[in-house]
This record gives C-alpha cells, sequence and structure tokens, in this order.
C-alpha cells in the first residue's frame, strides 16, 4: 500500500479498517436506540474525534480515532418517597421510604394497607 492523505473519505481505512467498525457501531447505537425510544423526540449526537501528536526530534505522527454515541439518559417518571430517620446506638440512620405499589403517592392508602385491619 502506499502513503495516502488522511480525509473524510477515508476516515474508515485508520487503523487497517478498525475505525469503520467502530463507526458502524457508533451509528448502529444510535439507530437502534431510536427504533426503541425515538418517539421521545430527543437528539442523538455521534462524536468523532482524532487525536494527533508528534513523535519527538521526528516527522511521525501517532494518530487514534475515537467514537461515541450520545443518547438521552434512561430515566423513570417521578415519584414520591418520605425520608425515614431512626437512631440507633447514638446514631442516626436515614432511608427513603417509598410505596412499592403506589409509588405516585406515598400517604395514599391501598387494600394491603388494610389487610388484617378489624376496624373496618
Amino acid at each position: 500500500m502506499s502513503l495516502v492523505a488522511l480525509t473524510p473519505d477515508n476516515l474508515g481505512d485508520i487503523a487497517d479498517g478498525k475505525a469503520r467498525l467502530i463507526l458502524k457501531d457508533v451509528i448502529g447505537a444510535i439507530l437502534q436506540d431510536l427504533d426503541n425510544r425515538g418517539h421521545d423526540l430527543q437528539t442523538r449526537e455521534i462524536n468523532i474525534k482524532i487525536v494527533a501528536k508528534k513523535v519527538q526530534n521526528s516527522d511521525i505522527v501517532h494518530y487514534q480515532l475515537f467514537a461515541d454515541a450520545k443518547l438521552p439518559k434512561y430515566g423513570t417518571h417521578i415519584s414520591e418517597g418520605r425520608i425515614h430517620k431512626k437512631v440507633k446506638d447514638g446514631r442516626t440512620q436515614m432511608a427513603l421510604m417509598f410505596r412499592d405499589d403506589n409509588g405516585d403517592n406515598v400517604d395514599q392508602p391501598t387494600l394491603n394497607d388494610h389487610v388484617g385491619d378489624e376496624s373496618n
């Protein structure tokens, strides 16, 4: 092979074609995420970075290509909980308490709260 100038057209040829596989995987990640959750109408990004550093006392340059996909974070809707404090052995222990059967309202009673309650 002969020496060729690095251009946008041959970025995939870096590292014996490994850059092409990286770019293909990153594009695939964006497309897969759009297919799974594209209804959220948020943007996805592909970041391509080439780093280069000249070797000291030489005309040689070491370079690498990096690429990554920036995807929206996965998340749940807002749930409600309450801070619970308990003193044990002179130390305050805290926990976030939430209803595992109703995450939207920590104070809403459910049928589970009345099972075994003889006042009803």
